[in-house]
């Protein structure tokens, strides 16, 4: 019987997954249709009309990163009526960035679930659809962490179209846990997607509509842009940590060269070591990286100049999945802080990744159709011994130095899972003026060190919300989420007749 574990970010992620293990779905099924129930439900967190990155592989197969990151608007041609909103916000101790419609960028997501799910899913894909249709037609509640990004966005970002008011708003106030979302135009959308498939919402008549709606509302993005964008398969950066290998995203996104360039720190065993490499790569995170070409290029350059031999070879949601045939499936996916955007009619929140001044840079630097950059790393862990680990998490640049604190544990200090994700982190924040704080939860071993520190009263969800889920060799499976931020872990199988 199939028996599948998931770390999903929420109760009715995790609800969605189980649903379809229980009816067949394999690893990839299941990750799947917990990534779709969090870009419906995990509003402001994550949207549908999101990038994902997904790395998938069998036991004794080829790791693969399949890229559907956000790409670059701009094939249709020039906008000659752009319409950009400013929004400022106290969210992250203050932050300023660009939402309306020419701030969506083309979103990728359906496109790399498309060809995940033709690789490795062992049920029809409009399975995965069918419960979050369910979770919509019944109205769920916000939770916490949705709840807590509104407060500060509900307005800024969330309140300039009236679709979106009309979802978060509808008596004029920004919803409460006790209130239950409606949102009828999605679930109308997901049963298009449930019978023509995901990528009927980008090639597709509906994807023309969508396009074509955003464009008329002043967005970069037209129908050429939609129908161009394609699924990239890449292969993953490779690199030992103790008896594991590890597989994690290429260039052009930074993300998978940020976690390696910090286990090089840990694999030094001495914790000054670790803040230095943080302190090394966060400083040249800072600087500026623009085209997909420059971008894997610098990239490769700064894994080339870290200590020895690294590399073998060339706001966020995290789910991941393992089964007992030895497949594991990492999903990692953003919308950016969201462009507060409705397609009329469609109830798809869309992204702003083309308004994230952090990972955009300068926009004369971009190329219509190229992939914006990011600090995902969805990544996978293979062992004789141990087995098949899938891992990741959502929190921005803090992606990296979480993943590195938790696979370190894990892989060279041995530990367990669930420990290995109560141990307390530490992060060097750098700011765009250059100075930089070492931000620490309690608990954290804190060297003597330059630079100063800002100690957190309890763990705290600044500092990511990794979601890990592992199968042994003997085919035992088990999975553990965050107590940073809201998770779910389950084991899930195949209903018996």
């Amino acid at each position: 019987m199939m028996q599948v574990a998931v770390a999903a970010p929420s109760r009715l992620a995790a609800r969605a997954a189980g649903s379809v293990a229980s009816h067949g779905g394999g690893a990839v099924d299941a990750a799947i249709a917990a990534a779709i129930t969090a870009m419906f439900t995990e509003i402001g967190v994550a949207a549908p009309g999101a990038g994902a990155f997904v790395t998938v592989s069998e036991f004794d197969g080829d790791p693969m990163v399949h890229d559907g990151y956000m790409a670059v608007p701009g094939l249709h041609g020039p906008q000659p009526n752009e319409v950009s909103i400013r929004a400022d916000m106290g969210y992250g101790g203050g932050l300023t960035t660009m939402v309306g419609p020419a701030s969506v960028a083309v979103p990728g997501a359906w496109a790399a679930f498309e060809r995940v799910h033709a690789l490795h899913g062992r049920t029809d894909f409009g399975n995965l659809v069918m419960p979050t249709i369910e979770i919509l037609e019944e109205g769920f509640s916000l939770g916490s962490s949705c709840l807590y990004y509104l407060g500060y966005s509900g307005e800024s970002i969330f309140g300039h179209d009236p679709a979106s008011r009309a979802v978060l708003q509808p008596s004029g106030t920004l919803l409460t846990a006790a209130d239950a979302v409606h949102m009828p135009d999605a679930v109308s959308t997901l049963e298009a997607v449930a019978e023509e498939g995901p990528m009927m919402l980008l090639s597709g008549q509906l994807g023309s509509q969508i396009a074509g709606d955003l464009w008329e509302r002043g967005s970069l993005i037209g129908p050429t842009d939609f129908h161009s964008y394609r699924d990239v398969e890449r292969r993953p950066l490779v690199h030992s940590v103790g008896e594991w290998d590890l597989y994690t995203n290429p260039p052009p996104a930074v993300g998978g060269a940020g976690l390696i360039a910090l286990l090089t720190g840990l694999e030094q065993s001495d914790p000054a070591a670790f803040l230095d490499a943080q302190e090394r790569l966060f400083r040249w995170r800072r600087g500026p990286l623009h085209d997909t070409f420059d971008r894997a290029v610098e990239i490769d350059d700064f894994l080339r100049g870290l200590p020895g031999d690294p590399i073998r070879s060339p706001s966020t949601v995290h789910i991941s999945a393992v089964d007992s045939e030895g497949v594991a499936c990492a999903v990692t996916l953003s919308a950016g802080y969201g462009s507060g955007v409705i397609p009329t009619g469609t109830g798809l929140f869309m992204n702003n990744g083309m308004g994230e001044l952090e990972l955009v840079g300068e926009p004369s630097g971009l190329v219509p159709g190229d992939r914006l950059n990011s600090n995902m790393a969805p990544t996978l862990l293979r062992s004789p011994e141990r087995g098949m680990l899938a891992i990741g998490s959502p929190g921005a640049d803090r992606i990296s130095s979480a993943l590195a604190s938790v696979v370190a544990a894990v892989a060279i200090e041995q530990g367990s899972i669930g420990d290995a994700l109560d141990h307390p982190r530490v992060h060097v924040a750098v700011q765009e003026d250059g100075s930089a704080r070492i931000k620490a939860e309690p608990g954290a071993v804190v060297p003597d060190h330059h630079l100063p520190v800002d100690r957190f009263d309890d763990l705290n969800m600044y500092f990511g919300g990794v979601g890990a889920a592992l199968v042994e060799p003997n085919g035992r499976l088990s999975a553990a989420t965050d107590p940073r931020r809201p998770g779910v872990a389950g084991l899930f199988g195949e209903r018996e007749n």
